[in-house]
């Protein structure tokens, strides 16, 4: 059986970390105003010229 992720459920692959170093211009100022409050990926949403953020996401481990 396989398994997948919640991001996978979601269908929110595309999200961004915010440790990646492939972000665009626009991408990373926003990276830079949240990684204070501890965000681990970001979903954009892009049109031909921009990307908005979307979606805030942090990682939960349950043990």
């Amino acid at each position: 059986m396989a398994t997948s992720t919640i991001l996978q459920q979601l269908g929110f692959e595309r999200a961004v970390s915010v440790n990646s170093k492939t972000q665009t211009d626009s991408q990373a100022a926003i990276v830079e105003l949240v990684k204070e409050f501890g965000i681990d990926r970001i979903y954009f949403c892009d049109d031909e010229n921009n990307s908005y953020p979307a979606v805030f996401l942090k990682q939960v481990v349950l043990s």
